[in-house]
């Protein structure tokens, strides 16, 4: 072993200069008879050749004395005298062997720390959690470990966390304002309370009623119609009514989270319509028997945006004696030269508000309990009989169709029967626009039992209670589940469960005895 005359540390014999400061060990400086002949060559010797020449016990004393500090002392003595320097710190070997010797010196220190731990357990232990927290502190004190690790955690966080949380979450709680929870009837203090959106103040003073209203417009939020299961993402602004008691009287929410193309506007109202039925909400039809469904898909069937406002469509819930209203207004034109479908935009809204119990008797498009026809051997006319011929005999036969449409078949009217040779079978899909030689829809049946329905409804199935339009998951062209041109279950041109064309079931076969 070699030891260093500056730090007092010892090393191996493979070492030539102390690794911590540099200093040359002993047994490897120049031979001192050597020194003072070369000395004694020159006449006259300067106080610092003098001194270089010294041993390396010499030097130091003699520089510590002068106050030198002892490593340049050493740096003066000529190149010739002094050994390479080599500062290596680990040997050259591989991986693998580093760690297996690292592996049997961790064995060898626990089997002589195991006899003091088994003496004095606790002892040990508290000095070992001493001694780790000592050399963990000096870690830490040292210039950047603590900025460095502290960013390291972070960006490791930030990784797990956009792996772990959708982008769409972390974007709303960055970019929304907040939800607002609200219904009519509700007070406006439970509105506050319920809601994470920081309501505005009242607009204006109250009116000889007592009613005011608080309204915003370009705020980003999410609104619930509390006890209604109905939630709508990003919508942009609110009117909230009040009446005289502080209490919700109609809520009015822009529920578009940007303007929408026709196609946009088109696709997101039938969504609408399709999630109001699905919770209850019945749609109402006027006076001349025209739904508000009927009326919303003629809308959307024309092949141009309409001018200004699409319309109001309404949907009661007699439950909760409520009625929302969907409307859509036209807020940019499309320029010249561009096509309306794609550029002209839309924004849509929704206004609940309480309905007077005298409005909760208006007719909706699919009445809870439909009118039971008298029964007969088959068909949708009333009556006992069979069909055309004059002696009664039981009819048959049925049809099928659909165009392999995801959704089922949408609500409406059978369409009426002739035995006339079919052209144009029923289906939900807009007409051709001014036809050279129009063809009305028909089944291939007897006339008798599938009279004409004048509703003015789109063709579909009756017991249906679908809104969006489809013409089933069938095919053929026609409608239903089945096969064929017809309508229903079965296969072929006629109607409901059965083969060929006409109606009963079976095979296809006309009846007699009058309508049935």
């Amino acid at each position: 072993m070699k030891q260093c005359s500056t730090c007092q540390e010892e090393f191996a014999d493979k070492f030539g200069f102390c690794p911590v400061d540099g200093t040359p060990l002993n047994g490897h400086m120049a031979a001192p008879e050597v020194v003072h002949a070369q000395v004694s060559e020159e006449p006259v010797v300067e106080p610092s050749v003098a001194t270089s020449a010294a041993p390396p016990s010499s030097a130091h004393a003699f520089a510590n004395s002068n106050g030198h500090d002892p490593e340049e002392t050493i740096s003066s003595l000529p190149a010739d005298d002094r050994e390479e320097y080599h500062l290596t710190m680990l040997e050259d070997a591989g991986l693998t062997n580093r760690l297996l010797q690292e592996l049997k010196e961790i064995k060898q220190e626990s089997q002589l720390t195991w006899p003091e731990f088994k003496r004095d357990p606790v002892g040990f232990s508290k000095r070992t959690a001493v001694a780790y927290g000592t050399v963990t502190r000096r870690f830490f004190k040292q210039d950047y470990v603590s900025l460095a690790v502290t960013a390291g955690v972070l960006v490791m966080v930030l990784t797990l966390g956009l792996l772990i949380i959708p982008f769409g979450t972390v974007y709303k709680w960055l970019a929304s304002d907040g939800k607002l929870v609200a219904n009519v009837g509700m007070p406006l203090e439970e509105v506050k309370n319920r809601s994470t959106l920081k309501l505005a103040e009242p607009n204006g003073q109250a009116d000889s009623t007592g009613a005011t209203a608080i309204a915003a417009e370009n705020v980003d939020f999410d609104f619930e119609l509390a006890g209604a299961g109905m939630s709508f993402e990003w919508s942009r602004s609110y009117m909230i009514q009040l009446d005289a008691n502080q209490q919700v009287s109609k809520i009015s929410v822009e529920i578009a989270p940007k303007n929408e193309t026709w196609r946009q506007l088109k696709t997101n109202m039938i969504e609408m319509a399709a999630r109001l039925d699905v919770k209850g909400w019945r749609p109402t039809y006027d006076d001349d028997g025209v739904s508000t469904v009927s009326v919303l898909n003629a809308k959307f069937d024309a092949q141009a945006p309409m001018n200004g406002s699409v319309g109001e469509f309404k949907w009661i819930n007699e439950e909760k004696g409520l009625m929302l209203t969907l409307s859509a207004v036209r807020v940019q034109e499309a320029k010249e030269g561009e096509d309306p479908a794609a550029a002209a935009q839309f924004v849509h809204y929704i206004a609940v508000e309480k309905v007077p119990a005298e409005n909760l008797q208006l007719v909706t498009m699919i009445p809870k309990e439909q009118e039971q026809p008298d029964k007969g051997p088959a068909g949708t006319n009333k009556g006992t009989g069979g069909g055309s011929k004059p002696k009664p005999e039981k009819p048959g036969g049925g049809g099928g169709g659909g165009r392999q449409d995801v959704n089922p078949v949408s609500y409406g009217k059978v369409a009426p029967a002739s035995m006339n040779p079919q052209i144009m079978p029923p289906t939900v899909r807009p007409p051709i626009e001014s036809p050279k030689l129009p063809v009305a829809a028909t089944l291939k049946g007897d006339p008798l039992l599938l009279p004409e329905d004048t509703r003015p409804i789109n063709y579909g199935d009756p017991k249906s209670t679908s809104i969006i339009p489809s013409d089933g998951p069938g095919r053929g062209g026609g409608q239903g589940t089945g096969t064929g041109s017809g309508q229903g279950p079965g296969d072929g041109a006629g109607y409901g469960p059965g083969r060929g064309e006409n109606v009963g079931g079976g095979d296809a076969r006309y009846g007699g005895g009058g309508p049935g």
